[in-house]
């Protein structure tokens, strides 16, 4: 999604949440400044989270709403005009140009068409409630269940 399209998009998402009840999520960041070991305590995990988090902009948003039986609904990527080549990637391991290679992202495309990170928090706010723990089918409420690929980076850049 690009901000071009993301209305459209946003009102293709309430169609799908009638009949999907579960999404999977994906956050693509350029690279982590903080790698915390696995046996470290939570305190110090959850402040160099925070530390990758606050530090770097997202790249994109990807996100796939299915059923529990597996069935796929549709996939989306947001890209986002807040990520910055030359601002966020101030980590040597940071490659720029193997994210360019891996994934095809078009940076500067990005950079100029891309959704800001703030209007996508505020569209889907009013959109279905596609990001939050409930939505509403045929009026009745019922959980969305969220697969995060990453969880605790992923959950904590899109709270």
């Amino acid at each position: 999604m690009y901000l071009s399209n993301l209305e459209y998009e946003l009102r293709a998402i309430d169609i799908f949440l009638r009949s999907y009840d579960s999404i999977a999520l994906d956050t693509e960041f350029p690279s982590f400044l903080r790698n915390t070991p696995h046996n470290t305590v939570d305190s110090k995990r959850y402040n160099d989270l925070k530390y990758n988090v606050d530090t770097f902009n997202p790249v994109q948003l990807g996100f796939t709403l299915f059923k529990e039986n597996g069935a796929i609904g549709n996939t989306w990527q947001v890209h986002f005009c807040n990520f910055d080549t030359n601002a966020d990637t101030n980590n040597p391991s940071v490659s720029i140009s193997l994210t360019k290679r891996k994934s095809g992202i078009n940076f500067e495309r990005q950079r100029q068409e891309g959704v800001n990170l703030r209007v996508c928090v505020e569209a889907t706010k009013y959109t279905g409630q596609a990001l939050v723990s409930e939505h509403l089918v045929g009026h009745v409420p019922r959980a969305l269940r969220f697969s995060l690929h990453s969880k605790d980076h992923d959950r904590a850049s899109i709270a």
